[in-house]
């Protein structure tokens, strides 16, 4: 069976907006990353807010056009296919207020690892790669001479949004 298929998914997120001063946001991934090598070739997204308040959008991990700004339905179209490995996400800045409620407990975690990551992990870094080198230098490596090097994942950064 060669035959190509389409699949529309809608559906409802609720407590996913983050709460801030300068405006609230929504953002969502609408094509994830690890899809067991199950190609994408036509990717679309949309938000549905209240009407006109869309102030800001942005799409994130693939270049795609966004339309609908300052109108109730934004859409982020991606321009080409979505490779495997690679994600699509849309968000969405509001005038803060319009939808009511308070950062909640999951806001609260992200915004704080995010802060670290920006603010806090590069100096973190660079603490830990001058005590390698010098235990490098040293003769470090429990003596042996011969260190091994293990890659660690890179960390996600957020999209922020766009204007």
């Amino acid at each position: 069976m060669n035959e190509t298929r389409t699949f529309v998914l809608r559906y409802v997120v609720e407590g996913a907006i983050r709460h801030y001063e300068q405006g609230d946001q929504v953002w969502r991934v609408a094509v994830y990353a690890d899809r067991n090598d199950f190609p994408v070739r036509h990717a679309r997204a949309g938000v549905r807010l209240p009407p006109g308040v869309a102030e800001q959008a942005a799409a994130c991990g693939v270049p795609a056009t966004v339309s609908g700004v300052g109108e109730q339905v934004v859409v982020a179209e991606a321009q080409s296919p979505v490779p495997n490995g690679v994600e699509m996400e849309i968000g969405v800045q509001f005038p803060h207020g319009v939808i009511s409620g308070t950062p909640l407990p999951w806001q609260v975690r992200f915004d704080a690892q995010r802060q670290f990551e920006e603010q806090h992990k590069p100096l973190v870094d660079l603490v830990v790669l001058l005590i390698a080198l010098l235990l490098n230098v040293g003769g470090g490596c429990g003596g042996s001479g011969v260190c091994s090097q293990r890659a660690r994942p890179c960390s996600k950064q957020g999209c922020g949004v766009s204007h």
